[in-house]
Protein backbone atom coordinates (compact mmCIF):
# COMPACT_ATOMS: atom_id res chain seq x y z
CA UNK A 1 0.00 0.00 0.00
CA UNK A 2 1.39 3.40 -0.93
CA UNK A 3 0.69 6.61 0.95
CA UNK A 4 -1.55 7.73 -1.90
CA UNK A 5 -3.85 4.78 -1.26
CA UNK A 6 -4.32 5.35 2.49
CA UNK A 7 -7.33 7.71 2.25
CA UNK A 8 -8.80 5.51 -0.49
CA UNK A 9 -8.71 2.43 1.71
CA UNK A 10 -9.90 4.27 4.81
CA UNK A 11 -12.69 6.33 3.22
CA UNK A 12 -13.37 4.62 -0.09
CA UNK A 13 -12.23 7.80 -1.83
CA UNK A 14 -9.70 10.57 -1.46
CA UNK A 15 -11.38 12.55 1.31
CA UNK A 16 -8.59 13.82 3.53
CA UNK A 17 -5.88 13.29 0.90
CA UNK A 18 -4.49 16.82 1.14
CA UNK A 19 -4.62 16.79 4.94
CA UNK A 20 -2.72 13.49 5.11
CA UNK A 21 -0.16 14.76 2.62
CA UNK A 22 0.41 17.85 4.80
CA UNK A 23 0.88 15.62 7.86
CA UNK A 24 3.43 13.51 5.99
CA UNK A 25 5.39 16.62 4.98
CA UNK A 26 5.37 17.78 8.61
CA UNK A 27 6.53 14.37 9.83
CA UNK A 28 9.36 14.32 7.29
CA UNK A 29 10.49 17.78 8.44
CA UNK A 30 10.13 17.17 12.20
CA UNK A 31 11.77 13.75 12.11
CA UNK A 32 14.48 15.04 9.77
CA UNK A 33 13.64 12.11 7.50
CA UNK A 34 14.56 13.87 4.28
CA UNK A 35 15.17 10.53 2.58
CA UNK A 36 11.37 10.10 2.53
CA UNK A 37 11.09 13.06 0.17
CA UNK A 38 11.93 10.61 -2.61
CA UNK A 39 8.34 9.40 -2.23
CA UNK A 40 7.16 12.82 -3.31
CA UNK A 41 7.34 14.15 -6.85
CA UNK A 42 6.80 17.90 -7.07
CA UNK A 43 5.46 17.82 -3.50
CA UNK A 44 2.76 15.25 -4.32
CA UNK A 45 2.58 11.50 -4.58
CA UNK A 46 2.70 10.37 -8.18
CA UNK A 47 -0.45 8.54 -9.30
CA UNK A 48 1.31 6.51 -12.00
CA UNK A 49 3.76 4.97 -9.53
CA UNK A 50 1.18 4.32 -6.82
CA UNK A 51 -0.46 1.05 -5.83
CA UNK A 52 -3.85 2.34 -7.04
CA UNK A 53 -2.74 2.88 -10.66
CA UNK A 54 -3.55 -0.65 -11.82
CA UNK A 55 -6.98 -0.85 -10.22
CA UNK A 56 -9.95 0.30 -12.33
CA UNK A 57 -12.06 1.42 -9.36
CA UNK A 58 -9.19 3.24 -7.67
CA UNK A 59 -8.17 4.96 -10.92
CA UNK A 60 -11.78 6.00 -11.46
CA UNK A 61 -11.83 7.40 -7.91
CA UNK A 62 -8.64 9.37 -8.64
CA UNK A 63 -10.33 10.96 -11.64
CA UNK A 64 -13.58 11.59 -9.80
CA UNK A 65 -12.00 13.20 -6.73
CA UNK A 66 -9.76 15.47 -8.82
CA UNK A 67 -12.47 16.41 -11.35
CA UNK A 68 -13.23 20.15 -11.09
CA UNK A 69 -16.91 19.45 -11.77
CA UNK A 70 -17.55 16.94 -8.98
CA UNK A 71 -18.49 17.56 -5.38
CA UNK A 72 -16.03 15.08 -3.83
CA UNK A 73 -13.81 16.82 -1.32
CA UNK A 74 -10.25 16.01 -0.37
CA UNK A 75 -7.55 16.74 -2.91
CA UNK A 76 -7.24 19.98 -4.82
CA UNK A 77 -9.34 19.87 -7.98
CA UNK A 78 -7.09 19.45 -11.00
CA UNK A 79 -8.14 18.86 -14.60
CA UNK A 80 -4.97 17.01 -15.61
CA UNK A 81 -5.06 14.68 -12.61
CA UNK A 82 -8.74 13.98 -13.25
CA UNK A 83 -7.94 13.12 -16.86
CA UNK A 84 -5.11 10.81 -15.75
CA UNK A 85 -7.43 8.89 -13.46
CA UNK A 86 -10.31 8.69 -15.93
CA UNK A 87 -8.07 7.69 -18.83
CA UNK A 88 -6.38 4.97 -16.78
CA UNK A 89 -9.77 3.67 -15.59
CA UNK A 90 -10.94 3.68 -19.22
CA UNK A 91 -7.92 1.57 -20.24
CA UNK A 92 -8.42 -0.88 -17.39
CA UNK A 93 -12.17 -1.20 -17.98
CA UNK A 94 -11.59 -1.84 -21.68
CA UNK A 95 -9.23 -4.68 -20.82
CA UNK A 96 -11.31 -6.00 -17.93
CA UNK A 97 -14.95 -4.78 -17.77
CA UNK A 98 -17.10 -5.17 -14.70
CA UNK A 99 -18.62 -8.66 -14.49
CA UNK A 100 -22.24 -8.94 -15.65
CA UNK A 101 -23.42 -9.82 -12.13
CA UNK A 102 -22.05 -6.48 -10.82
CA UNK A 103 -23.47 -4.12 -13.45
CA UNK A 104 -26.43 -3.01 -11.33
CA UNK A 105 -24.37 -2.29 -8.22
CA UNK A 106 -23.16 1.26 -7.70
CA UNK A 107 -19.81 2.82 -7.12
CA UNK A 108 -19.69 6.42 -5.91
CA UNK A 109 -23.40 6.70 -6.72
CA UNK A 110 -23.03 5.55 -10.34
CA UNK A 111 -24.22 2.16 -11.58
CA UNK A 112 -21.24 0.15 -12.78
CA UNK A 113 -23.09 -0.36 -16.07
CA UNK A 114 -22.92 3.44 -16.55
CA UNK A 115 -19.33 4.02 -15.40
CA UNK A 116 -17.70 3.66 -18.86
CA UNK A 117 -20.11 6.21 -20.38
CA UNK A 118 -19.62 8.54 -17.41
CA UNK A 119 -15.84 8.30 -17.87
CA UNK A 120 -16.07 8.94 -21.62
CA UNK A 121 -18.29 11.98 -21.03
CA UNK A 122 -15.96 13.45 -18.40
CA UNK A 123 -12.85 12.84 -20.52
CA UNK A 124 -14.45 14.62 -23.48
CA UNK A 125 -15.57 17.56 -21.31
CA UNK A 126 -12.19 17.93 -19.61
CA UNK A 127 -10.33 17.74 -22.92
CA UNK A 128 -12.56 20.53 -24.28
CA UNK A 129 -11.55 22.58 -21.28
CA UNK A 130 -14.92 22.49 -19.56
CA UNK A 131 -14.77 22.74 -15.82
CA UNK A 132 -11.76 25.02 -15.56
CA UNK A 133 -13.73 27.10 -13.10
CA UNK A 134 -13.34 24.06 -10.88
CA UNK A 135 -9.83 25.20 -10.07
CA UNK A 136 -11.53 28.01 -8.14
CA UNK A 137 -13.89 25.49 -6.59
CA UNK A 138 -10.80 23.55 -5.50
CA UNK A 139 -9.56 26.67 -3.74
CA UNK A 140 -12.98 27.15 -2.16
CA UNK A 141 -12.96 23.51 -1.01
CA UNK A 142 -9.52 23.98 0.57
CA UNK A 143 -10.72 27.09 2.38
CA UNK A 144 -13.85 25.27 3.62
CA UNK A 145 -11.70 22.30 4.75
CA UNK A 146 -9.40 24.69 6.61
CA UNK A 147 -12.38 26.34 8.34
CA UNK A 148 -13.78 22.93 9.32
CA UNK A 149 -10.42 21.85 10.75
CA UNK A 150 -10.29 25.06 12.81
CA UNK A 151 -13.86 24.47 13.98
CA UNK A 152 -15.33 27.60 12.35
Amino acid sequence: MTKISVPLHINGGFTGYTDRLDKLRTAIRVLKADHLNQLLEDEVFEFTSSSIYNNKINSFAWGLWHDPDTEQRGPVKNRDKALSGYERAQELLSANPFPANQLESKIYGIRKRDVPNYINTRIAALRRGEGREGENRGREDRERNDRERRGN
